[in-house]
């Protein structure tokens, strides 16, 4: 089969038809383009700040321990395993979608600072995408980007041009070569996918708008769809976003455990933008 079919066949499969979704507030289908090291390990029980190559990982939840990223450890980062780590506080009714987008520009500052910006951005991908899911082209794999928003969706082309099948999920999409996107509300809303359905999961700078108003039946309810949608056996996920306090760490980490029984992972604390400040990522795996 031609391959464009093939995609196109793969993707219709993957979405849930209306009469199969009642609960998705789908709002459109689907937008498709026109166009064709070494590591240092050791246990400590808490948790300064991590310096610029050090990772703190912590247990996803007590009752389920810690299970790193398998490929965090060939990484240049050296890893230090902890009990738990402090958060950077932030003030919730300041934090926004995309963090590295909220300060304003000037005309005369506008294009380093979108570079700047787009820069910071992709760094949180590669760190989540390669970093910790190893993400590659070694398989027929089917990446997700939850809350992928319309300026950088997948930390670009660079990052997952070998991956043979992309999708992007959030309320606003354009549409952009190699990618498609299913446009859809994702807070308070199942996701509009089969169950099993994807083999990586990842969302950047969005589950802050989930745990904004602290409300834990949303949180539980976008624990449990990211955890459905995932493959059985060894489906996995990354999840960087901004709390507003530890309760939204917890809130998170403890929703995903609660998702699955099969569901493992941990916490990590680390900065992988230069000369930027701590970011919070949980991975997920289900088994």
């Amino acid at each position: 089969l031609d391959y464009r079919a093939v995609k196109k066949t793969k993707l219709a499969n993957l979405l849930l038809n209306s009469q199969d979704n009642m609960e998705a507030d789908i709002e459109a289908i689907l937008y498709r383009s026109p166009f064709a090291g070494r590591t240092i390990v050791r246990w400590e029980s808490s948790q300064p700040s991590p310096a610029p190559k050090t990772i703190l990982v912590a247990p996803l939840t007590p009752k389920r321990g810690l299970t790193p990223p398998p490929n965090l450890y060939p990484s240049p980062y050296s890893v230090r395993l902890v009990s738990n780590f402090d958060i950077p506080s932030l003030n919730k009714k300041s934090t926004v979608r995309r963090a590295e987008y909220s300060y304003p520009t000037d005309a005369t500052r506008h294009s380093l600072d979108v570079r700047c910006n787009l820069s910071h951005q992709q760094a949180l991908y590669e760190f989540a995408l390669v970093t910790c899911l190893g993400v590659s082209s070694a398989t027929s794999s089917l990446l997700l980007d939850v809350g992928c928003g319309a300026h950088f969706p997948f930390g670009g082309h660079s990052l997952t041009k070998d991956v043979p099948f992309k999708l992007g999920l959030d309320q606003s999409v354009r549409p952009i070569p190699g990618i498609d996107f299913a446009q859809c509300s994702l807070v308070g809303s199942r996701l509009p996918l089969r169950d099993s359905s994807v083999n990586y999961i990842v969302t950047i700078s969005f589950a802050q708008w989930v745990t904004a108003d602290e409300d834990l039946e949303v949180t539980s309810l976008f624990a449990r769809e990211c955890v459905r949608v995932l493959a059985d056996g060894g489906g996995a996920g990354v999840l960087q976003f901004y709390p507003g306090n530890k309760r939204d760490l917890d809130a998170i980490c403890e929703a995903l455990a609660d998702a699955h029984h099969c569901v493992r992972g941990c916490r990590l604390s680390a900065r992988p933008v230069k000369n930027r400040g701590i970011k919070i990522f949980v991975y997920f795996v289900k088994y």
